[in-house]
């Protein structure tokens, strides 16, 4: 499950890196007053917010693919130590509360790396999740801005068409 996570992160990094190097490749210092007569201040400012998103969203998916610390279930050795001690007992030492304390041992260093593995999977789910929030509000609002200079140029030409 982990690596599904981990797979899911870096495919959700990807779609933001790309809509992320839009902007990088088309605004140039020689463009940015083109654009701001276009979008307008306003405009700037959500593009940059934008931008932030988008920014956030990829450092939210190289956080959620950071591998937490998870105890290691029961190594061979500690299996083989363990057996080991109950082997050298003493027959008549070798009691049901032995035997039980030996199965509660093991069962209790497997339960803490299952719990481990479980906060683990539910921290990358969540950060997962914020992610998935944080770009579609960041393609949410590059469609509107983009219905918006859309909106508007055809506003810009339509009076032209009504004249003729």
């Amino acid at each position: 499950m982990l690596a599904l996570f981990d797979d899911k992160a870096q495919k959700l990094g990807t779609i933001a890196g790309l809509f992320l190097s839009v902007p990088f490749a088309l605004i140039k210092p020689d463009t940015i007053s083109t654009l701001r007569n276009s979008i307008g201040l306003s405009g700037m400012f959500v593009l940059a917010g934008v931008i932030v998103l988008f920014v956030s969203c990829v450092v939210l998916c190289l956080v959620s693919m950071r591998v937490g610390r998870i105890p290691a279930p029961l190594s061979l050795t500690d299996a083989m130590s363990f057996t080991r001690e109950l082997v050298q007992l003493p027959e008549n030492s070798l009691t049901d509360e032995i035997q039980q304390r030996y199965c509660h041992e093991k069962l209790r260093i497997w339960a803490d790396c299952i719990h481990g593995q479980d906060t683990v999977a539910s921290r990358k789910w969540n950060v997962l999740f914020a992610a998935q929030l944080v770009l579609g509000i960041a393609i949410g609002t590059i469609g509107l801005l983009l219905l918006q200079f859309v909106f508007a140029a055809l506003m810009a030409v339509a009076p032209l068409r009504g004249v003729g």
